[in-house]
């Protein structure tokens, strides 16, 4: 069994209009214009090995991070004002991630995946026709 818990500042964070089609990061030092991100990450889970001679390596995971000082550009900034160019927000994700894996000499198999589920405040003013997504659902199978 498995449970961890921290609290995680960052200083450098990338700004990114999620409902673009295409990723342009930005990436922004904390300081006077935005506030560094603080995270409170928790995580739980059960792992172990079993079968013959230990052959088999299962882990399931569970996890929940909440965000604070997320900073998203102001759209509807003064130009002459440079201290209104980001608005912070706040924001939350959790999800589930599973393994199982097959250890033996030569080329193993596992069978990884995750799924995975956030929301960030709507931070943004935008300029007319955009639309915000607040929640997204992500699916994926990291090392594939």
């Amino acid at each position: 069994m498995r449970l961890d818990a921290g609290r995680y500042v960052q200083f450098l964070q990338s700004v990114r209009d999620e409902s673009l089609p295409i990723a342009l990061d930005s990436w922004v030092l904390a300081g006077n214009e935005v506030s560094p991100v603080v995270s409170r990450q928790f995580q739980g889970g059960l792992e172990g090995f079993f079968g013959a001679d230990d052959e088999w390596f299962a882990s399931a995971a569970g996890y929940h991070r909440g965000y604070e000082g997320l900073a998203a550009r102001n759209w509807a900034d003064d130009p002459g004002v440079r201290s209104d160019d980001f608005k912070a927000g706040t924001g939350r994700s959790f999800g589930a991630e599973f393994l199982l894996r097959r250890n033996r000499a030569g080329p193993g198999r596992s069978a990884p995946a995750a799924l995975e589920r956030g929301r960030r405040a709507a931070l943004e003013s935008r300029p007319p026709g955009f639309r915000t997504p607040v929640t997204r659902r992500t699916p994926s199978i990291p090392g594939g």
